[in-house]
């Protein structure tokens, strides 16, 4: 979640779409939510905009590779989609609805399940002026941040990753890894 954009830009929306849309609908070929042979990562594919429903999000990073998604908490309207992610910290009660996807463009997306444990090596890893580089989103328990090419990048080689039994086991959690970071 440390992203400078003056270092690391920001990619366009064809960027992401053309590097993760064509992975995601690789494994979600059905409607809905499909689970992965990676631990804790789930990929969604909806061909038609969704009306709010309620449902729980557990701590996660969360990946539009095309389309949008809103999120209602109690007092606000979360955007996400191909520029935007979405962190949620601790396991929220909310509301989503899917308001762009079609049969010819679904929404595409992601979400890795933050582990906290990972959380805690992390920032040991980290020194203290690391860890508050990018407070702005400090005490949030939900928030979305720009996309860029660091995370974008690891997003596609944890997805790549899924290809083999060895390529999960020995790459993908180097992706996740980097995806927390």
């Amino acid at each position: 979640m440390n992203a400078k954009t003056s270092e690391n830009p920001i990619p366009s929306p064809a960027s992401v779409r053309n590097s993760l849309a064509p992975l995601i609908e690789r494994y979600a070929v059905e409607e809905g939510v499909t689970e992965t042979q990676y631990p804790g990562l789930v990929l969604g594919r909806f061909n038609r905009p969704v009306p709010r429903y309620p449902l729980v999000y557990s701590p996660s990073i969360c990946v539009v590779a095309q389309g949008r998604k809103h999120v209602y908490t109690a007092n606000e309207r979360v955007v996400y989609d191909p520029l935007h992610y979405l962190v949620v910290a601790l396991p929220l009660p909310l509301e989503a609805e899917v308001v762009i996807a079609s049969p010819k463009r679904p929404f595409l997306a992601m979400a890795l399940e933050i582990d906290m444990s990972l959380v805690g090596k992390l920032l040991l890893e980290m020194s203290e002026e690391e860890q508050l580089e990018e407070d702005s989103h400090l005490g949030k328990s939900i928030c979305t941040s720009n996309m860029n090419e660091n995370l974008l990048n690891a997003v596609k080689r944890l997805l790549q990753a899924l290809e083999t039994p060895a390529t999960r086991r020995i790459l993908g959690p180097g992706a996740a890894w980097e995806i927390l970071y």
